[in-house]
């Protein structure tokens, strides 16, 4: 008998002489906390009956998804044939999934969902498990959070699309994704994502609310900080949209 199976019997026979047992504690899953809240929002929808995405805009008020793609991605879109696209920060696919029909609806490409948690990753692969057909080809990438992953290294993409990601990063993350997105897309291709800009009413106003509710998870920037980030990676500027407390960045590669 090896030492380590002595010292378990012996512990086991000391435990049970005083009516104790010792048992062994299987092994869970940790809790993936790069999910955030997305597992609570899974529960709380399929208790309500909704969908998880659906749920997410009427219950809990989330900005509606298709009228800001509508208005900002969309006509972006629309100019591109076949086009790759690639959606950093997907979430529970509250985007991805009007972004799936647009390309559908315009005769086809192929998406890549790309986010920093394992457990949306494999959340989006179910969710979507029957999206992709001879029109839409659809594909899944963990990323370490700072970087597209090394199964972009030599994609050529059309167009990468980003809400509601940035505007937690600190701004060495958008210098990374900057130069990395640089990288992979294709020469006039196009990225789009949102910050919360200080020098907007809907920004400031963001920032004075989470203060009020000591909520430190925003990172608050001017145009000219995330500009001149873009700028330095090679990107020329398209155009800004404001949305509520989020302001839209479109930048093009030349």
């Amino acid at each position: 008998m090896s030492i380590k199976k002595s010292i378990i019997s012996l512990s086991r026979n000391f435990a049970k002489k005083y009516g104790y047992e010792i048992v062994k504690i299987q092994n869970k899953k940790k809790i993936d906390f790069k999910a955030e809240a997305h597992p609570a929002y899974m529960k709380d929808a399929a208790d309500a009956g909704l969908d998880i995405n659906d749920y997410q805009e009427i219950r809990l008020g989330f900005v509606e998804s298709l009228p800001l793609l509508n208005e900002i991605v969309f006509p972006v879109i629309d100019k591109l044939k076949e086009p790759l696209i690639i959606e950093l920060g997907p979430g529970s696919g509250r985007w991805s999934r009007h972004i799936i029909n647009r390309v559908k609806d315009n005769g086809g490409g192929g998406i890549i969902l790309v986010d920093h948690s394992e457990w949306i990753v494999d959340f989006l692969r179910d969710y979507f498990r029957n999206a992709s057909d001879d029109k839409v080809s659809l594909t899944f990438f963990k990323c370490d959070g700072f970087k597209l992953p090394e199964n972009t290294k030599n994609l050529s993409a059309d167009l990468i699309f980003a809400s509601n990601t940035f505007v937690a990063l600190g701004i060495y993350f958008y210098y990374t994704y900057s130069h990395d997105f640089f990288r992979v897309l294709k020469s006039g291709g196009y990225c789009i994502f949102d910050y919360i800009d200080l020098n907007t009413e809907g920004g400031w106003s963001f920032l004075k609310q989470k203060t009020k509710e000591g909520l430190n998870y925003y990172a608050y920037y001017t145009f000219e900080a995330v500009d001149k980030v873009f700028r330095d990676a090679g990107f020329e500027y398209i155009s800004r949209h404001n949305y509520g407390k989020s302001t839209y960045l479109i930048y093009r590669k030349p």
